[in-house]
C-alpha cells in the first residue's frame, strides 16, 4: 500500500449554527457540518487536519471549545468543563 504523504488541508467556515468542514487531500474530498453555538462573527480559517485530528483523538469530553480570533492567529482548543489542558493549535493561510 503507498503511503501519502501529502498535508491535508482543513478549511473551516464558523457561520450563525454551523461549522462546515471542507477536507482536501491526494486522496480525495470531504465536506461536513456540524452544529455550534458562535459568539462573534463569521469566520473562514484553515488548518492542518492532523493537528486537529491529534488533538480530537485525545480529548474525551463531550464538548470541547474552539476559541478564535482571526484566520490568522493560534486557536485554543480546550474541553468545555475542564481548564486541564489546552491545546493550541495555528492555521494555515488560504486564499479567499
Amino acid at each position: 500500500m503507498k503511503k501519502h504523504n501529502k498535508k491535508r488541508r482543513l478549511k473551516s467556515v464558523f457561520s450563525f449554527f454551523v461549522l462546515s468542514h471542507d477536507e482536501h487531500d491526494c486522496v480525495g474530498n470531504v465536506n461536513e457540518n456540524v452544529n455550534i453555538n458562535l459568539k462573534g462573527k463569521d469566520l473562514t480559517i484553515a488548518f492542518n487536519g492532523k493537528y486537529l485530528t491529534d488533538y480530537l483523538k485525545t480529548e474525551t469530553a463531550d464538548f470541547i471549545v474552539m476559541n478564535l480570533n482571526s484566520a490568522i492567529d493560534p486557536c485554543v482548543l480546550k474541553a468545555k468543563e475542564s481548564e486541564d489542558f489546552i491545546y493550541l493549535v495555528l492555521p494555515v493561510r488560504i486564499n479567499a
